[in-house]
C-alpha cells in the first residue's frame, strides 16, 4: 500500500563535514541484484531508507537513517568507488559489514530465516530459533 511506505529523504545539498572513504563492494549488490542479499543486509541493518540517482553509466547510491547518511558514487568503470558518510551512524559501513555477515554466513535464502515472537520480545533468526540475526524490541 503506498500509505505505507517510507518517504525518501532528500539528497543534502552539503557534502561538508563528511567521512570520505572508498569501497570496493558495488551498491547493486546489496540494493538491487539479490534479493535474499536485500533481504539480509535490511534485517542487519533496520531503519535505512535508500534510493539510487542515476546519471548515464554513472549513478549514487544514498541511505537514510535519522540524521545520518551516506553516499556512493558509481562511475562506471573504476573500482573503488567514493564513499561518503555523515551523523552518528555510519551507515555504509553497518551495510558493508551486514552484506559480508551474509556471504559468511554461506549467503542464506530468504526461506531460511524466521520470526520468533516471545512474551518478552520478538526477533529474526537464521535457521533456529537459537541463532538469533538481531534482537527486537
Amino acid at each position: 500500500m503506498r500509505c505505507e511506505r517510507v518517504p525518501r529523504p532528500a539528497a543534502p545539498a552539503h557534502l561538508a563535514g563528511a567521512a570520505d572513504s572508498t569501497t570496493t563492494l558495488h551498491p547493486d549488490a546489496v540494493a538491487f541484484d539479490d534479493y535474499d542479499a536485500r533481504f539480509a543486509v535490511g534485517v542487519r541493518v533496520p531503519d535505512v531508507v535508500t534510493r539510487f540517482e542515476d546519471a548515464g553509466d554513472d549513478f549514487t547510491f544514498w541511505a537514510f537513517s535519522g540524521e545520518s547518511w551516506a553516499r556512493v558514487d558509481v562511475v562506471d568503470g573504476p573500482v573503488p568507488h567514493r564513499v561518503r558518510q555523515h551523523g552518528p551512524r555510519a551507515l555504509w559501513t553497518e551495510i558493508e559489514a551486514a552484506y559480508r555477515w551474509w556471504e559468511e554466513a554461506g549467503r542464506p535464502e530468504t526461506g531460511r530465516f524466521g520470526l520468533a515472537v516471545t512474551a518478552d520480545r520478538q526477533y529474526i533468526y537464521l535457521d533456529s530459533p537459537d541463532a538469533p540475526v538481531c534482537s527486537g524490541r
